[in-house]
């Protein structure tokens, strides 16, 4: 909220390359708004706590989980907080994908 308040042009703001600069851990927040946002029946995060602090990360998370109940969530990340969620898989060094339901 006070992040994208802040912003130029809000949510519209354009970030990277020729846009607004802002840390990793802004952009994954900024990036989780825009995907609520849209209200897709399917969403995909893309390590969507990478670059926040434990605390934001765990809010972020806790957010996302309330906000997405319903959808489905595909969620590729290396962080433990941001899943489990009803399936999980897991790819190994070795190549080997274990699923849990």
């Amino acid at each position: 909220t006070g992040l994208v308040a802040g912003l130029p042009a809000g949510l519209d703001t354009p970030v990277g390359s020729g846009g607004t600069a802002l840390s990793g851990g802004e952009r994954r927040r900024l990036a989780a708004a825009r995907a609520l946002l849209a209200d897709r029946d399917v969403v995909l995060l893309d390590e969507p706590t990478a670059h926040l602090d434990a605390a934001t990360a765990e809010a972020l998370v806790r957010d996302l989980r309330a906000a997405l109940a319903g959808r489905v969530v595909v969620c590729v990340t290396h962080d433990e907080l941001a899943g489990p969620g009803d399936t999980v898989v897991r790819l190994s060094v070795h190549d080997a994908v274990t699923a849990a339901a």
